[in-house]
């Protein structure tokens, strides 16, 4: 197996599902195996293993039960054949109940998991593969302002180089594959989003208000898909706010959102330290800065994505009956 055949077997674990469900719990687990395989590790105990896997699927899944022991043991199997990338080891035969959920109890206290012997055999002393492999699959998974951070996550720190030898089992070089992914990570996205985004909006940001300029130039500033694009989310004015970037990533990251009636709101589980709270806090339930035009406003079905997707809560309508605006 090299490198390639490895990201091919990832792709085919869907990230998503229909309606834009998020669904990203075998590519992360597999980043969890990567990641095991950097300290030289391949097959341990899930007892062990779900701590680590339930925090990273909190920290970068959707906001829901994490139930680590599903993908760790459905990645070993697709379409009734074993991959070639993921192992469950177990003396014990483990029990499974309906849609093959595995016994959780089984798992703790028989099952080995990890990645199988080829696959570790890739990143095993090799940052650069793990790099290569860490980059191209959060890009399937997270929008652009996630992504270094859950490779980092992965990589543990660890810098490889550019062009840094394979495992007898790779070309020479992983330069080429990795110029390969840089240029296939990013989805098809309407070149005019940004400057649409930014036009309605004033060039300032919605929640705060900031406009940095240094000269005739702003910076800082950012368009933000609501529903993400990585989850389907269309190129349009309705799907887009415009934020400066520290907002930006917070609302990517469920720390805030849009409100039925165009009112910031702040996750409770946000922390109130005074910086918080002057960065955060103090405009929740305050009304973001709307484009001039009600057709540009951001949209109730993007919103509901990504208040059930991304937030955390399905409706944030509390106040009102019905939308005012829609």
């Amino acid at each position: 197996m090299n490198l390639q055949e490895f990201l091919d077997e990832v792709e085919v674990q869907r990230a998503w599902r229909a309606h834009g469900v998020r669904a990203p719990h075998k590519p992360l687990t597999i980043l969890y195996g990567i990641k095991l395989a950097l300290t030289g590790q391949r097959l341990i105990p899930y007892r062990e293993a779900a701590p680590e896997l339930s925090r990273l699927l909190i920290r970068y899944g959707p906001p829901r039960d994490p139930n680590p022991q599903d993908p760790a043991w459905r990645l070993a199997h697709r379409n009734g054949a074993r991959t070639r990338i993921w192992e469950v080891r177990s003396e014990q035969r483990i029990r499974t109940g309906p849609s093959n959920n595995p016994s959780v109890q089984d798992l703790k206290a028989f099952a080995e998991v990890g990645l199988s012997a080829e696959a570790y055999s890739l990143f095993h002393n090799n940052p650069a593969a793990a790099h290569a492999a860490a980059t191209r699959i959060a890009s399937l998974i997270l929008p652009e302002s996630l992504q270094d951070e859950l490779v980092e996550d992965v990589l543990g720190g660890r810098v490889p180089e550019p062009t840094t030898a394979t495992s007898k089992h790779e070309p020479p070089s992983l330069e080429p594959i990795v110029r390969e992914f840089e240029a296939t990570s990013r989805i098809r996205r309407d070149p005019s989003f940004a400057p649409r985004i930014r036009a309605a909006y004033g060039d300032t940001c919605a929640v705060c208000t900031i406009s940095p300029r240094l000269g005739n130039a702003t910076f800082g500033l950012e368009a933000a898909h609501i529903w993400w694009a990585r989850g389907g989310g269309p190129d349009a004015i309705p799907n887009g706010i415009y934020l400066c970037r520290m907002h930006h990533v917070a609302l990517d990251r469920g720390a805030i959102t849009v409100d039925q009636q165009m009112r910031l709101r702040v996750n409770p589980a946000l922390n109130n330290a005074p910086a918080s709270a002057r960065m955060f806090h103090e405009f929740d339930k305050r009304p973001i800065r709307l484009p001039a035009n009600d057709r540009d406003a951001p949209s109730l079905e993007m919103l509901r994505w990504h208040w059930k997707q991304v937030f955390g809560l399905a409706n944030l309508n509390h106040d009102h009956a019905t939308d005012s605006r829609r």
